[in-house]
């Protein structure tokens, strides 16, 4: 059975992947219209490109899963700052608890030995 890491960065990944998928599918359902075709490929490869680094990283060990997971929280914690700025309540309320569930996750399986 997976552990509740890997279970958790597989679901970070799931984002990303739609994300990007839909930039490079329909890019004015998702507001890239205005890019050149080049930036919309770049934005939309990248984004998928980063999803499966998280695919790859549910599959690591423990440690190298939960050093993924608190790397990721101090990035996600200026992301949610940086939409909070931009008025995108929603989108920083997500990257602002997922860095907490990151912590939440590791800490719980490091006490829970699991």
């Amino acid at each position: 059975m997976p552990s509740l890491s890997s279970i958790l960065i597989a679901f970070q990944a799931i984002p990303l992947t739609l994300f990007g998928a839909s930039i490079l599918i329909s890019p004015a359902d998702v507001g890239f219209d205005n890019l050149s075709a080049e930036q919309r490929h770049v934005v939309g490869t990248v984004a998928i490109s980063l999803s499966l680094g998280y695919v790859v990283t549910a599959f690591q060990s423990r440690r190298a899963r939960h050093w993924f997971l608190l790397a990721a929280a101090p990035m996600r914690l200026i992301g949610a700052w940086l939409f909070l700025q931009d008025d995108r309540s929603g989108t920083a309320l997500w990257d602002g608890g997922n860095a907490l569930v990151n912590f939440t996750v590791v800490r719980w399986e490091r006490v829970a030995r699991v």
